[in-house]
């Protein structure tokens, strides 16, 4: 269905391996679960269809067959053959067209979406794959494409509007062993996304006083934020492990989530933890 022409860093990516963790299996499926949506909706695809999710540096790719498909997300410089095209509104491309995906705006996430009915395998309920796709030269994706003869049909959707973002989440279970200065550091402080952020965890720059000794191995989830001997402050993402030895002071709500994806490197944020 298409060529890759050139390679980014790409995985294909639906909601991910529900009810399977006590299994030791990480949920995994896109970051950003609105943009994913707001994807899937333009297109009118069903429900799960997996996208084509990419990070920093995004790709080329030659059309094979006439299909329409839409970007969403902080992206620059996205064009067909050439000819500069917008995210959040549908793209339509016949046999030959070359389009490029653009730039992602460090540290976030954007989502090619192709309309029609994904026919690949699935893992566990999943089409979800850790591996970066594009990166072995893969030309073909399993979908049976459709054209959307009605293009009027756009999102602009508003992903950031708020500086710093504000971030909610609840008392993780080690809260309780914080002292009280350290609580309403973790409160008030403005702290910064890291240029070490990836689909497993987000890293802050500042580090945080850690007078919490280790805990016995327990369970973790997207959305855990964990303190580490060093002071390091870790946000576990979508493909956090399952357990973890370092003190869970913090839980991200699933929202929250979706707008750390958003942040980039250098980005500030506030936690508003409901105490």
């Amino acid at each position: 269905m298409i060529k890759v022409l050139s390679k980014g860093f790409a995985s294909l990516q639906d909601l991910g391996r529900l009810g399977h963790r006590q299994k030791g299996i990480p949920y995994a499926g896109v970051m950003d679960q609105d943009a994913y949506q707001l994807c899937n909706a333009l297109l009118s695809n069903v429900d799960n269809t997996p996208v084509i999710e990419y990070f920093n540096i995004g790709l080329k790719i030659q059309a094979l067959k006439d299909f329409s498909c839409c970007i969403i997300g902080q992206v620059t410089g996205i064009s067909i053959n050439g000819k500069t095209a917008k995210s959040g509104q549908i793209l339509i491309l016949k046999k030959g067209d070359v389009l490029d995906t653009g730039r992602v705006a460090g540290g976030t996430f954007a989502y090619l979406g192709i309309a029609g009915v994904y026919r690949g395998d699935s893992v566990l309920g999943s089409s979800s794959e850790s591996l970066n796709i594009l990166s072995q030269g893969i030309d073909n994706l399993a979908f049976e494409p459709r054209v959307i003869t009605n293009t009027m049909s756009r999102l602009s959707p508003k992903f950031l509007t708020e500086n710093p973002t504000i971030i909610d989440c609840f008392q993780g279970p080690e809260w309780s062993k914080h002292l009280t200065e350290v609580k309403k550091e973790l409160i008030e402080k403005t702290y910064h996304l890291s240029r070490e952020t990836w689909r497993m965890a987000f890293k802050l720059q500042e580090k945080i006083p850690n007078k919490i000794s280790g805990i016995s191995s327990s369970p973790v989830m997207p959305g855990t934020v964990q303190l580490t001997p060093k002071g390091d402050v870790m946000i576990l993402m979508r493909d956090a492990q399952t357990t973890g030895g370092y003190p869970r002071i913090l839980q991200l709500s699933d929202d929250a989530i979706n707008k750390l994806c958003r942040v980039g490197w250098g980005g500030k944020i506030k936690f508003n933890v409901y105490l």
